[in-house]
């Protein structure tokens, strides 16, 4: 990471993104990113979603 908020303490890279994100996203922020995850997966649900139900069933 070159720009913005880093984590002071961190093991490795996984352990210094898991904590930059969670020390730099507000909860609003973390809110309208679960949001956008959610709008964009939800036109696909008949694709994926029904489709994985039927193959386990």
């Amino acid at each position: 990471m070159k720009f913005g908020h880093r984590a002071a303490q961190y093991g490795d890279l996984t352990d210094m993104y898991k904590k930059t994100r969670a020390e730099g996203f507000g909860d609003e922020v973390k809110r309208r990113i679960m949001i956008g995850a959610y709008v964009l997966s939800h036109g696909y649900y008949d694709a994926y979603y029904l489709q994985a139900q039927k193959s386990a069933a």
